[in-house]
C-alpha cells in the first residue's frame, strides 16, 4: 500500500511541477470583445519571435476539454489539458517546429459545439475566433499557417471549427470528439488526423469513426489512429504521437486564387518526354574547391550565370568562378578555371571603391553581339567623402573573347541605393534596372554607353527615377538577329504593390526606353502601358515570406512571388519579335506555380499578349524561375520545385514554339534533386538565371540551389539543355 501512496504521490508531484513550467510559459491575458464580452486565454510566444523580426510564424489553436472549463485562465493548459499545451514547449519540438499556442478558456456549464447529435459552433468557440483573429492581427502570424486542435469537448470544438471556418485553419487534429457528419463537405479540402480510443465510454468511438468516414464519401481523406483497449484519456497517446507536429505543421491552407488565373493553370506535366539533361555540376557553394579555394554562400544566393563559346562563368553574392566548356579549347565542360575568388578581382589595379570594396549582387552577362564579357558590381555602402552621389555601379567588360580580361572597367556614381541589379544587353546600351530600397516603391532605370565601353572609351550612364512601381525588368537581347534600328528598349514589371498589400493584379506593365547618347535630354522612359493578362497573387504574398514547407522542419522558404525574375528575355525569330517572362503565383491546388508570358512587338513596337499560362502540375511549389528563348523560338524555363516532402531541388521544362499555347509540353526534367532541408535561414536564392550557349544559340543553360545532405548552406547547380529540332546557326 505504502508503495501505491508513494508512487501516487510522485506522479501528483510530477504533473503539478509539469503544470507550473506550462503556466509560466504561457502568457495570461484577457480578450475584451467589441461588445464587451471577455474571455480569459494563455497565450504561447516563440523565444526568437522579437529576433527573428522578417518572419511570419504559424498559431495552433488549443481548445481543451471539459475540465478546463471555468475563469481561472489556468485550467485549459493543466491538469488533464496539459499534454495538448505543453508538447509545444519540448526542447525538440521547439528546435524543430516554432509555433504560437493560443489556448481561450471556455465558461463553466458552457461548450464550444452544441448538444448531439449536431455539433456546431456555440458563442464561445465564436469569441474563440474573434480573438483568434485579434491575436493574428497583434503578431506576424502566418494567415495560411493556422492550425486548430483540441480534445473531447475541444475535439467536438475543433470539427465545428473546421466545418464553419473552413478557410480559417490549415489543419485540425480532433481527439475524442465528434462533428456534424451533415456538414462534412466543409471539411473534405482541409487535411484532417483524428484520435480515438476504442474502448471510449464518455464520447464513443462511433462518433469519430462516423465523421471521419463522413469526410471521406465527401472527398476528403483525413487520417484517422484508433487506439485498442484505451478508454476516453486518448489524448495522452495522440499528443505524445512523434509525428503530430510535424505532420501539422507541414499543411499549409490553400490560397484563393483569382478564378480567371485559374483557368490558364496547366494541370499536369506534357506529354512529350522530358528534355535530355546535356551537362550537369555542381558549382558554387557548400563542397566547391578551385585553384583560389573554396566558397561556402551566405543567404540569399544571387545566381548569375553567363556562357561564351569556349567558358561557363557563374557568380553567387560576391564570388565568381570560371569554369571550362567542352568545344574548341577544351574536351570537357564544368572543370574550375579560376576561383573561388571575391568579385572585385576584375577591377584589381582599378583603384578607387570599385577595387577596394567586394560586395554582393554582382552579375555577369555575356554579350553574344560583340563577343564579350560584362561584369557589373553595385556598391552599397555609402562613400563618406561624396554625400550627393554616396554609390556607386561598377561595370567591366573584357577587351575580347577570354572572361579573365583584360577588361575596360569604369565606375559610375549614383545617388540612390543600387540594389538587385539586373543588366541587360541591347544595342544602344547595357541596361541596369535597380530597386532603391525594400522600404520604397521607387526603382532606378539606367543605361550605360554600350558602344563607347565595348572600345575603352570614356562612357556616361544615364538614369531614370521611376516612382510607384513594382521591380522594373529591361529586355535582355537573345542572340544574333538585332530589333530595328533605333527601337527603343522594352521595360516590364509585375502590378500590385506589396508594401501596400496589394498582392494581386491582372496586368503586366510596359515602358519603351530610349536613350539619346548625343543629347541625353532626350532620354525618356514612357510608360507604363497594362497589357492584360489572367488575374494573379503573389505567391505566399510577395517578397520576404515563409513560404515553401520543407520536411522535418518548420522552416519555410522565400518566394520574391511579388516580380517578374531575372531574365525579361527578347527574341526577333525571323523578323518576329518575341519577350518571354515568368513570376511566382499562388495557384488553385495550394502550391506554387509558374506563371509564364510570352509578348510579341506589333508594327509599332508595343508589345502584345501572345500566349500566358501557369505552370502548375500537382500541388507542390515551383517558384523563382527563369525563362529562354532558343533560336527556333522555343521556350524552357528552369526553377525551384519543393514542397513538403520534397526537399528544394531544381528542375525544368519547355515547349516548342508552334506547340499549344499556354502549354509546356514536354514532361519535367530534373537538373537536381534536394537531399536536405534549408535550416539555417528562410531567405531561398534572390533569382536563378538562364544563358543562351552562343554556339548553337539553341543549348540553354540554367544554374539554381540545393542542399546536400549533411550541408549547413545551398550548393549551386549547373546544366544544360537543349530541345529538339533546333539546329546551330550556320557561321
Amino acid at each position: 500500500m505504502m508503495r501505491i501512496l508513494t508512487a501516487t504521490l510522485l506522479l501528483a508531484v510530477s504533473a503539478a511541477a509539469q503544470d507550473r513550467v506550462t503556466s509560466s510559459a504561457f502568457e495570461a491575458r484577457v480578450f475584451k470583445a467589441s461588445d464587451g464580452r471577455t474571455m480569459p486565454y494563455r497565450l504561447f510566444i516563440p523565444k526568437n519571435y522579437a529576433k527573428d523580426k522578417n518572419r511570419q510564424f504559424p498559431l495552433v489553436l488549443y481548445l481543451h476539454g471539459g475540465a478546463g472549463r471555468g475563469a481561472d485562465n489556468l485550467a485549459q493548459i493543466s491538469g488533464g489539458n496539459a499534454a495538448g499545451t505543453s508538447l509545444w514547449l519540448k526542447d525538440d519540438i521547439q528546435a524543430a517546429h516554432l509555433s504560437f499556442v493560443l489556448a481561450p478558456q471556455c465558461p463553466a456549464n458552457d461548450g464550444w459545439a452544441g448538444a448531439l447529435p449536431v455539433t456546431r459552433p456555440e458563442p464561445p468557440l465564436r469569441l474563440a475566433i474573434d480573438l483568434l483573429d485579434t491575436v493574428m492581427k497583434e503578431f506576424r502570424i502566418d494567415p495560411s499557417w493556422v492550425y486548430v486542435m483540441g480534445q473531447s469537448l475541444g475535439g467536438f470544438g475543433t470539427w465545428a471549427a473546421l466545418a464553419d471556418y473552413p478557410d480559417k485553419f490549415a489543419a485540425g487534429v480532433p481527439v475524442c470528439g465528434g462533428g456534424d457528419e451533415s456538414q462534412a463537405s466543409r471539411v473534405a479540402r482541409t487535411p484532417v488526423w483524428a484520435f480515438h480510443g476504442a474502448d471510449d465510454e464518455t464520447v464513443r468511438v462511433e462518433r469519430s469513426r462516423n465523421m471521419v468516414a463522413a469526410v471521406r464519401k465527401a472527398g476528403g481523406s483525413p487520417k484517422y489512429t484508433e487506439y485498442p483497449g484505451v478508454g476516453h484519456n486518448s489524448w495522452l497517446k495522440a499528443f505524445a504521437e512523434p509525428e503530430l507536429p510535424a505532420w501539422l505543421l507541414s499543411q499549409r491552407k490553400p490560397s484563393k486564387t483569382p478564378t480567371q488565373g485559374a483557368a490558364v493553370e496547366q494541370r499536369s506535366q506534357g506529354s512529350r518526354p522530358a528534355v535530355p539533361l546535356l551537362e550537369s555540376f555542381d558549382g558554387l557553394g557548400a563542397g566547391f574547391t578551385g585553384p583560389q579555394g573554396t566558397a561556402a554562400g551566405r543567404n540569399p544566393s544571387d545566381n548569375s550565370l553567363a556562357v561564351g563559346p569556349d567558358h561557363i562563368v557563374e557568380i553567387v553574392n560576391s564570388r565568381m568562378a570560371v569554369y571550362t566548356k567542352k568545344g574548341v579549347m577544351f574536351d570537357t565542360t564544368g572543370i574550375v578555371l579560376y576561383g573561388a575568388v571575391p568579385t572585385n578581382k576584375t577591377f584589381q589595379g582599378f583603384g578607387g571603391r570599385c577595387e577596394a570594396q567586394n560586395n554582393g549582387d554582382a552579375v555577369v552577362r555575356y554579350d553574344q553581339l560583340a563577343g564579350r564579357w560584362l561584369f557589373v558590381i553595385p556598391l552599397f555602402r555609402r562613400d563618406p567623402t561624396n554625400t550627393q552621389e554616396p554609390f556607386s555601379m561598377c561595370y567591366a567588360v573584357t577587351t575580347g573573347a577570354d572572361p579573365l580580361g583584360p577588361y575596360y572597367r569604369y565606375e559610375f556614381k549614383r545617388k540612390l541605393f543600387p540594389d538587385y541589379p539586373r543588366p541587360a544587353v541591347w544595342p544602344d546600351g547595357y541596361y541596369v534596372p535597380t530597386s532603391t530600397g525594400d522600404d520604397v516603391i521607387q526603382k532606378h532605370a539606367c543605361v550605360v554607353d554600350r558602344a563607347k565601353m565595348l572600345r575603352g572609351l570614356p562612357a556616361t550612364e544615364q538614369c531614370v527615377i521611376v516612382d510607384g512601381v513594382n521591380f522594373l525588368n529591361n529586355a535582355d537581347l537573345e542572340g544574333q538577329a538585332l530589333p530595328p534600328a533605333g527601337a527603343p528598349n522594352i521595360v516590364m514589371a509585375a502590378g500590385g504593390t506589396q508594401l501596400k498589400k496589394q498582392l494581386e493584379d491582372d496586368g503586366i506593365y510596359a515602358w519603351k526606353f530610349h536613350v539619346d547618347w548625343e543629347t541625353p535630354a532626350n532620354t525618356k522612359l514612357t510608360g507604363p502601358v497594362k497589357i492584360a493578362v489572367a488575374p494573379y497573387q503573389y505567391l505566399c504574398g510577395g517578397q520576404l515570406t515563409n513560404c515553401v514547407p520543407q520536411p522535418g522542419t518548420d522552416r519555410r522558404l522565400d518566394a520574391q512571388g511579388d516580380k517578374i525574375m531575372n531574365r525579361l528575355v527578347y527574341r526577333n525569330v525571323g523578323g518576329r519579335q518575341s519577350i518571354v517572362a515568368t513570376h511566382s503565383v499562388n495557384t488553385a491546388s495550394g502550391g506554387g506555380g509558374v506563371r509564364w508570358y510570352e509578348f510579341r512587338l506589333d508594327r509599332k513596337g508595343d508589345p502584345k499578349l501572345f500566349q500566358q499560362g501557369t505552370y502548375a502540375p500537382d500541388g507542390f511549389y515551383r517558384w523563382m524561375a527563369s525563362v529562354a528563348m532558343d533560336r527556333m523560338g522555343n521556350i524552357g524555363v528552369g526553377y525551384s520545385f519543393g514542397g513538403s516532402p520534397n526537399f528544394p531541388g531544381q528542375r525544368f521544362a519547355a515547349r516548342l514554339a508552334n506547340d499549344p499555347k499556354g502549354q509546356l509540353t514536354f514532361q519535367e526534367t530534373v537538373l537536381v534533386e534536394g537531399q536536405a532541408s534549408q535550416t539555417n535561414a528562410f531567405r531561398w536564392e534572390d533569382y536563378t538565371t538562364t544563358a543562351m550557349d552562343p554556339t548553337d544559340d539553341c543549348t540553354i543553360w540554367y544554374v539554381g540551389d540545393y542542399i546536400k545532405a549533411g550541408a549547413s548552406t545551398y550548393t549551386t547547380r549547373i546544366g544544360s539543355f537543349r530541345l529538339p529540332g533546333c539546329q546551330p546557326t550556320s557561321r
